[in-house]
């Protein structure tokens, strides 16, 4: 993957020295997804699609994907933030919210956007340990790491700057000191990925006239984190998108959805059609015939889109036209979708896409065309402090003619869900693992999901260290109690969600995903 990142190390100043346009290609596995901070994603601005699979085949899969969230205040008034572009306008703007409105201070012109992969991750953690003791094992092998994967970790956005109203806490870290403070010159703290490469962003809907919308702020920050995984079966074509809205403003809403609109391109534009799966929380694109012209050719590909987080409310095509009823699940006019009974629905084209009898576009009698849709998560309320939180997976299944492949969508969506509600987030999981990774997957953290009572095993080894971060970085207080091969752990305070829990053994370091209900 390529870095987007200046050829000088600056510890503890972020974002200093960087372009405001930030391009980044997420490539370690067979997908090549194009990361900007324009507003929208797997789109290059004036080049057109930028979501290559496979990876090297000239052939793009998406166009563009935006993620758009809209609230409702107690008065009833709209309050929206759409990612876009400038051609189409945008409701976005980089950078952490600010409390104080410090907008105009010129750190707002960078990117905050970095990019980086476990291996160099690893890389950095030996080469630093080995600089604080030569008899470390595996010294004799280390090398400096490069310029670009040096200012890639220095310049990990772990904070903000309070007195430009920026919360402390950003992007997660391993505070190897413990002191809250990321220092990875001193300390030899290290930023917190999940799978093998990754992209993390920050953005907020607050220092921008909203041009998409035309609506005031909400008042969130966006967390955004692009990750891929390796050569398995499932995550070969697969890239996972963790995105975070934090309401930072001082207004409660009693309701909040959270969206992401997706043209999906698959190849030649002008043939496509579109279905959802209610049950697997999918929205998917494929062929409408088994010939893909000037594109994938025979046996098109299907591609999906799951929430791997908390189940849809809504997926619908995109109209144009008025974009709020459709983030509801509704057609642009705000009349409800209908499936063949006369009942409406929110999930439109749910039916097996391979089956005559079913409701989909071919049984509806469509014509093909260019397809996008917009999947939606609607929470009841989000008040001031809260945090609403969504996943994705994007799935791509070629096994086939274009309707197996469409149909197989629904199993792999099954298989992403189960990965990442169970599997183990690091790139273990889906990489090629060394032996001391295989002897670290002894290390078990039970029972997960939990009310903030964990135990922390590792038969065949040494647990020295536990920490535990929010999924924004914080450090989380617990107590810990020494039991037979096997650490009792407490939260404090627990508040529902999903941790990281970093776990130091005498054999190397490793994360877990927990959830706390």
């Amino acid at each position: 993957m390529k870095t987007i990142l200046p050829l000088f190390a600056l510890c503890c100043s972020p974002f200093l020295g960087r372009s405001q346009n930030a391009i980044d290609q997420l490539d370690y596995n067979n997908t090549n997804a194009t990361i900007t901070n324009s507003g929208q994603f797997f789109h290059e601005p004036g080049v057109g699609a930028g979501y290559e699979v496979p990876k090297g085949s000239g052939f793009n899969a998406i166009y563009a994907a935006k993620f758009w969230f809209m609230a409702e205040d107690a008065n009833g008034l709209i309050h929206a933030s759409l990612g876009g572009d400038a051609t189409t306008g945008t409701d976005v703007d980089q950078g952490p919210y600010s409390a104080n409105g410090s907008y105009a201070n010129a750190v707002y012109n960078l990117p905050f956007m970095v990019s980086i992969c476990q291996s160099e991750i690893d890389q950095f953690k030996l080469w630093w340990a080995c600089s604080e003791d030569p008899t470390t094992i595996g010294c004799d092998q280390v090398s400096q790491p490069s310029i670009e994967t040096l200012n890639s970790i220095y310049d990990w956005p772990a904070h903000g700057d309070p007195s430009l109203g920026q919360s402390f806490f950003l992007a997660p870290f391993y505070d190897r000191d413990g002191n809250g403070i990321y220092d990875p010159i001193l300390a030899g703290d290290y930023p917190i990925i999940k799978g093998c490469c990754a992209t993390y962003m920050i953005q907020n809907d607050d220092g921008v006239v909203h041009t998409a919308s035309n609506t005031d702020p909400i008042g969130i920050e966006m967390h955004y984190l692009f990750y891929h995984f390796g050569q398995n079966d499932l995550l070969y074509h697969t890239t996972f998108v963790d995105v975070m809205a934090i309401n930072k403003g001082n207004v409660n809403y009693p309701k909040f959805v959270h969206s992401m609109y997706v043209d999906g391109d698959l190849g030649n534009p002008g043939d496509d059609f579109m279905g959802t799966d209610s049950l697997n929380n999918m929205l998917y694109f494929y062929n409408a015939d088994n010939l893909d012209e000037n594109g994938y050719g025979t046996n098109p590909p299907a591609l999906g889109v799951v929430a791997v987080n908390y189940s849809l409310s809504a997926a619908v095509p995109y109209q144009s036209g008025a974009i709020f009823p459709q983030i509801d699940g509704l057609m642009a006019n705000s009349s409800s979708w209908q499936n063949p009974n006369g009942n409406s629905t929110k999930f439109a084209y749910y039916g097996n896409p391979n089956s005559s009898t079913a409701w989909n576009e071919g049984s509806a009698g469509n014509s093909a065309g260019d397809r996008r849709g917009i999947l939606s998560t609607s929470f009841a309320q989000f008040n001031a402090g809260d945090t609403a939180s969504q996943s994705y997976a994007i799935i791509y299944s070629r096994i086939g003619n274009n309707l197996e492949n469409a149909e197989h969508l629904s199993m792999l969506a099954e298989e992403a869900k189960d990965f990442y509600q169970n599997g183990d987030m690091g790139c273990d999981a889906g990489g090629i693992a060394s032996v001391s990774d295989v002897i670290l997957d002894d290390v078990v953290v039970q029972p997960n999901p939990s009310n903030g009572e964990f135990v922390v095993s590792f038969p065949t080894g040494e647990i020295e260290g536990v920490e535990l971060y929010t999924i924004t970085g914080q450090r989380v207080d617990f107590t810990k109690h020494v039991m037979d091969s096997a650490l009792k752990i407490e939260v404090l305070d627990t508040t529902s969600g999903v941790y990281l829990m970093v776990i130091s053994t005498d054999r190397g370091i490793l994360t877990k995903r927990l959830i706390i209900e």
